[in-house]
């Protein structure tokens, strides 16, 4: 529904993230309301084998850290978004509901 949305409105990668489902994603629509603090382990995917080795001690069962699954495939418009430091700002100004959300519970932080 939300692509949909997306390709019948032509829509930028700003203009997508403005929308107000989208700004909120993560700290509304997904787990607004839900107490937090109920999650074990929560982490940052870009430190993945260290917090799956913390994951595998907390639960006593060592994890292969090596194995990975639904791995987004790499693509050149993901790696220009990202290297663009305006657009990414601008991204985190727009999100930063979640930005904020997500740093105050992925570990390591």
């Amino acid at each position: 529904m939300i692509h949909n949305y997306f390709l019948d409105n032509d829509l930028g990668i700003t203009d997508m993230a403005r929308l107000p489902i989208m700004r909120t994603l993560y700290s509304h629509f997904y787990f607004g309301g839900f107490p937090m603090e109920r999650f074990d382990h929560v982490a940052d995917n870009r430190y993945r084998k260290a917090a799956l080795t913390r994951l595998g001690s907390a639960i006593g069962r060592p994890l292969d850290v090596d194995v990975r699954v639904n791995v987004t495939p790499p693509d050149a418009q993901r790696r220009m978004v990202e290297a663009d430091a305006r657009l990414m700002a601008s991204l985190r100004d727009i999100l930063i509901e979640d930005v904020r959300f997500f740093e105050r519970y992925a570990e390591g932080r």
